[in-house]
């Protein structure tokens, strides 16, 4: 029983509460109730606040688990299980053991929360397929600012595996060499669309595919080149080349690690004097026939048939990544070999072809219509390498032309007057080790004969390559040169 004081307080409350609804309008009064009503129906509510979950991965021989959603108000639950579509019989409870018979399909559960007003909610599970491996979509972006390699990023799988292998389309269709976790950007991908497919397998469950978000391959803008070293060959009549830059080859290749004949049955004997410059800013490296001559020096043959020249930049300059490029032009003729290339500044610890050789062009004298571009490599060697035969349209290498290759991270394009010709990447050398991520030096020469062009024509006498200019630049900042 209240007491005096607390009863006035209480009759005074109650006739406050009266005067005010006397002086309300009556329509404030209605949206005032409406407003009461609507509360407190939304307050009591059926709501599930937790979905139903089953774990993301689950294969057969397993019993798995579904956590129940939660609700508000509390309500009464029942469970049912789906395979296919289709509900299991007698699969009404919380857990389910799984059978080699539903590997494959699809599975979800479905819970019903029955209210004490009547009412029921019908809440389902996440849908898993049965045996598939779970894994977030790989992620796919450039490697660097260079923008010519996508890498992925996969995520970790339930269960955890590390047996992850991959493979790339463009524009929906199969890239059949490309199966890494990265891909090299070549001109024929610009513009297109690129998806990779990494596929999970774990002993006792399904090889399972999970797949990237298409990825846009950019239309590639002009390159920014800086020029790191270049010869311009300026000089007089017969001097020679630049000694900081260049060392001669002497020989006939008996005293190389590649052997007599330089390991292709060559002819010719290296001297320097078949290396000078013509007056006119240009190189000449020049062939001349001996045979029969009393001043012929020795070949592993017998008195050489043939004099010429080689140089290269070992262990003064080296070269890793960038763009390498030369003016030249050659002479024909049976069994005239010229040849712009570069080798791995290990070869003489590594040797060939292990070391791997850049050819950026070489010639058969028989046929200057053409220029051959080629790597040599574990596997791709003696002929066998990844290889172009370029036509010169319209033209011979007897004219100068220019002859490029642009060498990055696991890729080289070669090009002819600055129209791209071919582009290898290690997504083509398969487990093989690639070799061209390391320094490379440079060479220029002239053989005769050899297993490339065959034997020497009789009426050869002379043969030649002029080189107008080399450049070595750096490209979109890439491209190192190295001091020895």
């Amino acid at each position: 029983m209240l007491n005096p004081t607390r009863r006035l307080v209480a009759i005074l409350g109650i006739a406050t509460l009266a005067l005010a609804v006397a002086a309300t309008p009556s329509s404030a009064i209605s949206s005032q109730a409406a407003n009461l009503i609507s509360t407190s129906r939304a307050l009591s509510a059926n709501k599930i606040l937790i979905a139903t979950k089953i774990p993301l991965a689950a294969t057969s021989g397993q019993t798995i688990k579904l956590t129940a959603p939660k609700v508000s108000p509390s309500a009464k639950m029942t469970y049912q299980w789906f395979l296919a579509g289709k509900a299991i019989k007698s699969a009404t409870r919380t857990t389910l053991k799984l059978s080699a018979a539903q590997m494959g399909k699809t599975l979800y559960a479905q819970t019903t929360a029955k209210f004490k007003t009547g009412k029921a909610l019908i809440n389902k599970s996440n849908v898993i397929t049965v045996g598939n491996i779970s894994a977030a979509k790989p992620t796919l972006s450039f490697s660097d600012e260079t923008q010519l390699e996508v890498t992925s990023s996969i995520a970790v799988s339930m269960p955890a595996t590390d047996d992850v292998s991959f493979s790339w389309n463009i524009d929906g269709v199969k890239h059949e060499l490309a199966n890494k976790e990265t891909f090299m950007i070549t001109p024929e991908t610009a513009g297109k669309k690129l998806q990779l497919t990494a596929t999970y397998a774990a002993a006792g469950w399904l090889d399972t595919d999970i797949k990237s978000v298409a990825f846009d391959v950019p239309v590639a803008g002009a390159p920014v080149l800086k020029t790191l070293w270049e010869q311009n060959f300026d000089g007089a009549t017969g001097s020679s080349v630049d000694a900081a830059a260049w060392t001669h080859a002497i020989g006939d290749g008996h005293d190389d690690p590649a052997g007599d004949g330089w390991g292709n049955a060559e002819k010719q004997y290296y001297n320097a004097d078949q290396v000078k410059l013509d007056g006119n800013s240009n190189l000449v490296i020049s062939a001349a026939k001996v045979a029969g001559q009393p001043s012929a020096p020795s070949c592993y043959y017998g008195l050489c048939e043939w004099v010429s020249g080689r140089i290269d930049t070992y262990n003064k300059l080296g070269f890793k990544y960038g763009r390498m490029e030369a003016r030249i032009k050659v002479t024909d003729g049976q069994g005239v070999w010229p040849a712009f290339w570069m080798l791995g500044a290990n070869r003489l610890t590594t040797r060939w072809p292990l070391c791997g050789e850049i050819d950026i062009a070489e010639w058969r004298g028989q046929d200057l219509s053409k220029v051959q571009q080629t790597l040599h490599m574990p596997k791709f060697f003696a002929g066998g390498g990844p290889t172009k035969a370029v036509d010169l349209v319209g033209s011979t290498a007897a004219s100068f032309h220019t002859y490029a290759v642009d060498w990055t991270k696991n890729r080289v394009t070669w090009s002819v007057d600055g129209v791209t010709q071919r582009t290898f990447t290690t997504d083509e050398t398969g487990t093989l080790k690639w070799p061209f991520n390391a320094e490379q030096y440079l060479l220029l020469n002239v053989a005769m004969g050899g297993g490339f062009v065959g034997g020497i024509d009789s009426s050869v006498k002379t043969a030649s390559m002029t080189v107008d200019w080399i450049k070595y630049s750096s490209v979109n900042g890439i491209g190192e040169l190295i001091t020895h």
